[in-house]
Parts: C-alpha cells; structure tokens; sequence
C-alpha cells in the first residue's frame, strides 16, 4: 500500500489514505482566532506574534479534521503543524499519519471542540496537555461544544464526568480515530510539554480538587502512603513485600493507584503527609499534595526524569530521590524493573523516620 500511495498525488493522498496533503503553519492560514467570549474574533494570516503554548486562543477550522492521535488538518488534508503537537515532530507531516489507511470511516458532526493529544492513553499527558484546554474553550465561549478527546481509559472519562462533560457531549477519540466537523475548534495549548505552568496547576487543583471534595465530602484517607507499581508493565519493585514490610509499623499504607476510582486517587494525594513509591506516572497526582508532604521517589539506576520532582518542588514539598539496582525487561532505561537493596532499604526508611519526626 506503500508504494501505491507514493503513486497517488500529494493533494489526494489525504482523500485516499489518509496522508497529510502537506504542513502549513498557522501564520499562512486564514483561520478565525477567538480570546475572550466578548471580543469578536480576528484572523491568524500573516500573524507572527501568535504563541501557541502561551496565548489563550480557540481557533476555528471550517470543515477542519481531528485525529485520534492529536493530529489537526485542514479541509484539504493539509496538516497544522502547531495544532498538531508532537515531541519529535517530523518536518513532513505527522509520525502517527506516516503509514497509509485505505479509507479509514470519518466521523463527520456539525460541530466540535477537539483536545485530542500523541499521548492518548497516558495519565500525566492527560493532565497537562488535555484537560487545561478545557478551559480555554470556556474563556472563548465554546466550553458547550461535543469535546473530543480521548476516553478509552476509565479515568479519562471520569475526569471529564467530573468537569461537567457528560457521555452525550464527548465523543471518544479512540472509536472515531478521524473527525470532521463544519466548525471545528481546536484551543491552544496551555505550556509546552513537559512543563507544569503555575495557571494549569491552580486550574487542575482548584477545580478538579473542589469536585472530587464535593463529591465524598466525608472521604478521609491514609496519610502515608507506600504505592505500588505492580500492576504496572515496568518499574515494579521486585521485593517489594519486603521494603513495605519496613514501612508498615510506621503507619503506612499499601496501595495500588490504578486499582483505585480517579477521585479517590486526588483525596488520597491531597490527604498524605508522606509518599515512597517507584517512579511512575500517578505521581502526576502531587499536584493535589499539600506543602507538607514528603516525597521519596525510587528510580532505575541511570534514568534521567526529574519531572515528578519538580513537580513536588513546585507544589512546595520535600523531594527525594534514590537509585535501585535495575533489572531490564525491554528496550530504554524505563523498561526496567527494581530490586531495592537491604542498604538502599535502610536508607529509605531512615529518611522517612526523619520525616516523621519533622
């Protein structure tokens, strides 16, 4: 199918396999730019001062197209390289829009908002890359349009019942890999990836801590916390029985995060005065934490990934970090596994001892 869609022109290939008909920037299309609810919206063309990561705007492509995988093109196929963020994106288009679909179903509505992501089953990505355009579609006055997004984990779609986004005003993103709405809104993004900008923080905290209170106002949870990864397809500890069975008669408790509702998963954070846990993406949680809480965060031996650190700092907690002995399981450092030894173990609990007594 490769080497037919090679054969099909540029400008067909989006109609017939759904490849990008080319990249565009935002400064050579005409799209209309909307701010605020009360100020009449303006064109993108020409525009060089825009900043997509900083600027709070909506803009509307008329029968613009959505992909699952956070994709955004034009009516002709065309792909917008700032509306379609990527880590490493390639110059020619889309790395999830690479390989060619003979003509996949288009879900096609009149109207939509899309805040579909890359990452689209990965909870920190949700946090920050999706949910804070929610409210940027509020500020424009396009908070009551279907959203699409991505819903195929439970918490995904917990998250956004919890905002006020019932299932009649979602459209899954995973059933309906390709959109196409006669007015489709797409909002910036709020901070660059991997960034946990001071507004998206208050936003998340404020608004979604508020409603999972409402929700189980009586809801009080144990306020140390050991959680576990073994649900998890890497970064697991390995003796873990044993490190818990130290952390035990100092009041802690063992938990698993996935095995838990999301809301319970804010209220447990939100209430710990202490966390030892591997490095995983529920510490996207610590937003929720209180300046109090404590932090030991256990690491493979060579990965580089302080983002659940600075995040804590941010939130005004104590960090701390340690190395365990990995044990590989795929390929990259991340794919490993972790035995956390009987001097690495003492360490551990002498630290959260301190803490206590703190």
């Amino acid at each position: 199918m490769l080497t037919a869609s090679r054969a099909v022109p540029a400008s067909k290939r989006w109609s017939f396999f759904r490849l990008p008909n080319g990249v565009r920037r935002i400064r050579d299309l005409d799209l209309a730019i909307y701010r605020q609810a009360s100020e009449p919206p303006v064109s993108s063309l020409g525009n060089d001062t825009l900043d997509i990561v900083r600027d709070r705007i909506v803009f509307r492509i008329p029968n613009g197209f959505a992909n699952h995988n956070g994709a955004t093109l034009m009516a002709d196929g065309c792909l917008i390289r700032e509306l379609s963020r990527e880590w490493n994106p390639p110059s020619e288009g889309h790395s999830k829009l690479k390989k060619p679909i003979l003509m996949p179903k288009i879900h096609r509505v009149a109207k939509a908002a899309s805040i579909a992501i890359e990452h689209n089953t990965n909870y920190c990505h949700f946090f920050y890359d999706c949910i804070p355009r929610i409210p940027i579609l509020r500020d424009a006055g396009f908070g009551d349009l279907p959203l699409y997004a991505p819903l195929s984990e439970p918490y995904q779609r917990e998250i956004l019942d919890l905002m006020g986004y019932p299932e009649e005003k979602r459209i899954a993103s995973f059933a309906h890999p390709i959109l196409q709405a006669e007015e489709l809104y797409v909002p910036s993004y709020d901070g660059n990836q991997g960034e946990f900008p001071p507004r998206v923080r208050h936003f998340i905290r404020t608004e979604l801590l508020a409603r999972a209170r409402e929700r189980k106002p009586g809801e009080r949870f144990p306020r140390r916390l050991y959680i576990s990864r073994r649900d998890s397809t890497s970064r697991r500890v390995l003796n873990e029985e044993a490190l818990y069975g130290r952390l035990k008669p100092l009041g802690f408790e063992f938990v698993v995060m996935a095995e838990m509702p999301t809301i319970d998963q804010m209220l447990a954070f939100a209430d710990a005065s202490c966390l030892v846990t591997a490095h995983g993406a529920s510490l996207t949680n610590l937003v929720f934490c209180r300046p109090e809480c404590s932090l030991v965060e256990i690491f493979p031996p060579r990965i580089q990934a302080p983002c659940y650190q600075d995040l804590g700092r941010l939130v005004g907690m104590r960090t701390f970090e340690y190395r365990a002995q990995g044990v590989q399981i795929g390929a990259g450092d991340l794919a490993q596994d972790l035995i956390v030894e009987d001097s690495l173990m003492d360490e551990i609990v002498q630290k959260v001892k301190e803490l206590m007594a703190s």
